[in-house]
């Protein structure tokens, strides 16, 4: 019984660490993807989509600005990731990111998610026009370039 109680105290913590950053990876995932399809229906459709992620909501969504029309909606507090949503920055001070008609991010816009004890960052780079999935580092340093404008 002692072995068994032993292996136990050091197997659930490290369970339960690495369920944490398995769902704050996937959530980051998934608001990464959202992103890029919210770029591809601009594309699609010729027109400005304006992405938003509500900080408390803990939801994404994406919309086509006039008329408004809802095309994606994202909850991350349901399974399977269970996480929320800390903080959300835009280089133009909203928490929008609005994409144009060509696939272009209007500005630097950066997500920060929280699943148990595990962060993970989703980050837009008008620069590049790509998505990106980081840590803490890698988000501070985009901040702070001449990118995040």
């Amino acid at each position: 019984m002692v072995i068994i109680a032993t292996l136990a105290a050091i197997a659930v913590p490290r369970y339960a660490s690495a369920n944490a950053s398995f769902r704050a990876d996937g959530a980051a995932r998934q608001l990464a993807g959202e992103i890029e399809e919210a770029a591809a229906q601009a594309r699609a459709r010729s027109t400005t989509v304006r992405v938003r992620v509500s900080a408390g909501g803990n939801n994404y969504n994406a919309a086509v600005i006039s008329p408004l029309t809802y095309i994606a909606i994202l909850d991350i507090t349901d399974r399977p990731f269970n996480a929320t949503v800390e903080r959300v920055d835009s280089a133009d001070g909203t928490r929008n990111l609005d994409i144009n008609g060509f696939g272009e991010f209007s500005n630097g816009f950066i997500v920060e998610l929280k699943a148990g004890s595990r962060t993970r960052f989703v980050w837009a780079d008008p620069d590049t026009g790509t998505v990106h999935v980081g840590s803490e580092d890698e988000a501070l340093e985009f901040t702070k370039s001449a990118r995040y404008r």
